[in-house]
């Protein structure tokens, strides 16, 4: 029986090829799935619509498989109680889940349509037309159906009245719009959490509170105070059938409560929906009102195959970056072409939502993003289960889904997830794990490691035969965007000291709390020392008025300005030094303030960029310049700037942050020649060019 299915969920992830064909075509196209539990799998589609692309998700159930079960759910536990779809499946211990019924929400939150929720029905179906709910039956057959309640209550005196209703809100029946609640009784029992029933200014409220089929109380012309309390019902009357109340009843009489839904096929859960989508295998025209409706958005449905084995439990998203959403039109389409007997709409647009457990892991996640920024407040939702035992054998191991970064010395752990033959989660600690390096940056100790030098490397992890690898980066200079060293405020003099930490913006977009100790300090203008926790320590402030310590990852600087208290008159690097600076393309000599200086090397103009001798202006206008052979790396110190720059790498780091050269800078006859443009920004210059006489000032 289940031979289909195993041959489908052994296929853990399976990319489907030609997608661009498929897309070009207009026909939807599967392009992954991935087994939820023993009897669910996750299928992903693109459709590339007249509107654009749609990404639409489907959870394929085989009802067949007796692991997989199937229920409602409302909201926290109670009618009137909203709640979001993560939170519906986190609550009732679900491995998957969508958003279910339509619901007015302007009422006290009642599903439109019926609900049976572990095999008790927790509201009826409304009288309105060509309305569907999707149910599951005790002997595990799914089916599509519209849905009929009828009731009756009989008094002592043998006074009967129709029962309109079970837990409904406010509405209006159809057809003739005639007010769900005015003249009519409807019935209310312990999944009703709210202390109103059916309210709105149309009707006041004759109530009579049932326990074990007797009356205990009636409230003429009001709600009870309360919500029905466990194991009670409220009768709620308005009307002629508040005088039935009125007129029949009086503490202590028996109740005669009799009521139903139709179809009844001994039904385990039931969801209301809406219109039919399919039907017979075909699209078909939608019935009901689309205004507000239609349009390309975001979408909730449910299907069935022709003999109810096969449940399927559909999510489009839309209106996001990722996918435009689609139409009912289309989405009746989609059914037809991936072979569903039946569907039915579920609520949509901002409702969507769908949830689903990841292989390995203990907790759902949001299969894709919702509308808007967060999950909206719903009052339905259905549940997929697994009743599956504890596996004996480890099935597959979970892969990281993306590159992992981690800084030099600093400790990464990993943790190993892991499915067993049902495909739920297992603990791989159970089992032996041999975890090694496949490059060499860094030292492995079980599952921890300790990066040593930056690259590309990965973990592998090992359990019996099977084995997965985690893709990791460890960053590098080239990898960085920004560093930023904060301190605690206060004076700053000898012998203070000052808690220091250290930001790392990435280029991919990470931000970092980076260690003290995975950085080299660098004190310039005094001397001091920073502990491996942060703590940095004045010793020796020089005389200087301004003084930077700097926090060097792989040479990447990040400088930290220190104000010297008591030493306002001392030296700050460049201060003061307003020099015009003149030079002539292909000439070593430098106008600096009127005095003629000798170069080592000219001004040069190469791929239509000039270069000019960083340390001669650089000096020229006070700044301090150091080159480190080493490092390959040049640093100027001007006023409260601090400048790294590194020959042949088109980049500049200044005040820890990276700024992109149009040329590298180069070594030509020994010197260091760095784009006019970065010499400008960086030591905060204007620059004037004479294309006639190739001459350059700045000032």
């Amino acid at each position: 029986m289940f031979r289909f299915l195993t041959i489908l969920l052994m296929t853990l992830v399976m990319m489907i090829p030609n997608v661009s064909e498929a897309a070009q075509n207009g026909v939807p196209q599967l392009t992954e799935q991935t087994p939820i539990t023993a009897g669910a799998v996750l299928k992903k589609y693109d459709w590339q619509t007249k509107p654009g692309l749609a990404k639409i998700h489907v959870m394929e159930i085989d009802l067949r498989n007796p692991y997989v079960q199937i229920n409602s759910i409302s909201g926290s536990g109670k009618l009137t109680q909203r709640l979001n779809v993560s939170a519906m499946a986190k609550y009732t211990g679900a491995i998957a889940a969508i958003n279910g019924d339509f619901y007015n929400t302007k009422a006290e939150g009642s599903p439109i349509g019926p609900m049976v929720m572990g095999d008790r029905l927790v509201t009826s179906s409304s009288h309105l037309q060509g309305w569907y709910a999707l149910g599951i039956t005790k002997d595990r057959k799914a089916s599509i159906d519209a849905f009929s309640f009828d009731g009756k209550v009989a008094a002592p005196t043998g006074a009967v009245f129709k029962l309109s209703g079970l837990n409904k809100t406010i509405y209006w029946e159809e057809p003739g719009g005639i007010h769900s609640h005015a003249n009519k009784l409807h019935l209310y029992n312990d999944l009703w959490g709210g202390t109103t029933r059916g309210n709105d200014e149309h009707t006041i409220p004759t109530e009579m509170l049932i326990k074990n089929g007797v009356v205990q109380a009636i409230s003429q012309d009001k709600y009870f105070d309360f919500a029905v309390p466990e194991g009670m019902y409220i009768l709620r009357g308005h009307g002629d059938s508040a005088k039935f109340i009125l007129d029949n009843f009086k503490v202590g009489d028996p109740v005669d409560l009799d009521y139903s839904i139709s179809p009844d096929k001994n039904w385990s859960m039931v969801v209301g929906g809406h219109a039919l989508l399919a039907d017979n295998g075909k699209a078909v025209p939608y019935t009901k009102d689309l205004s507000s409706l239609g349009g390309i958005r975001a979408r909730t449905a449910a299907g069935i195959s022709q003999d109810g084995n096969i449940l399927y439990l559909v999510g489009v998203e839309g209106r996001t970056t990722n996918s435009v959403g689609i139409s009912l039109k289309d989405l009746a389409s989609f059914f037809e072409h991936i072979g569903v007997w039946k569907a039915l709409n579920l609520d949509g647009g901002g409702s969507t939502t769908m949830v689903s457990r990841p292989l390995g892991d203990s907790e759902t996640q949001k299969v894709f993003a919702t509308e808007q920024k967060t999950e909206r407040m719903v009052i339905s939702g259905i549940g997929v289960y697994s009743d599956a035992p504890t596996g004996t054998k480890i099935q597959g191991l979970k892969a990281p889904e993306k590159e992992q970064m981690f800084l030099i010395n600093e400790e990464a752990r990993f943790s190993l997830k892991a499915y067993d033959e049902y495909y739920n989660p297992i603990d791989a600690n159970n089992f032996p794990i041999i975890w090694q390096e496949v490059g060499n940056l860094g030292n492995v100790v079980e599952n921890k490691f300790i990066p040593a030098k930056s690259g590309k490397t990965e973990i592998s992890a090992s359990i019996d035969n099977q084995s997965i690898k985690f893709p990791i980066k460890i960053i590098g200079r080239d990898d960085i965007d920004q560093m930023e060293v904060t301190g605690t405020p206060g004076a700053n003099a000898a012998g203070d000291t000052k808690e220091l930490s250290i930001t790392m913006k990435t280029k991919y977009g990470e931000t970092k709390k980076v260690p003290a100790y995975s950085v080299d300090w660098e004190f310039f203008n005094f001397y001091g020392q920073v502990s491996p926790d942060g703590t940095l320590t004045i010793n020796d402030t020089m005389g200087n008025a301004v003084g930077f310590v700097v926090a060097r990852y792989e040479g990447f600087s990040a400088p930290f300005i220190l104000q010297f208290s008591g030493n306002e008159q001392g030296t700050v690097p460049g201060a003061g030094e307003h020099k015009t600076l003149e030079l002539t393309i292909g000439k070593k000599t430098l106008q600096a303030g009127g005095a003629n200086l000798e170069m080592d090397v000219a001004p040069v103009i190469i791929g239509g960029r000039t270069l000019v001798p960083v340390r001669f202006i650089s000096e020229a206008l006070g700044a301090k310049v150091n080159w480190e052979a080493e490092a390959n790396n040049v640093t100027i110190v001007k006023e409260k700037n601090w400048i790294d720059l590194w020959p042949e790498n088109n980049f500049m780091v200044v005040n820890g942050k990276t700024n992109s050269l149009d040329v590298a800078p180069k070594i030509i006859e020994g010197r260091t020649m760095l784009p006019l443009r970065a010499v400008s920004e960086s030591l905060n210059l204007k620059v004037e060019w004479d294309e006639k006489n190739q001459t350059i000032k700045l000032y």
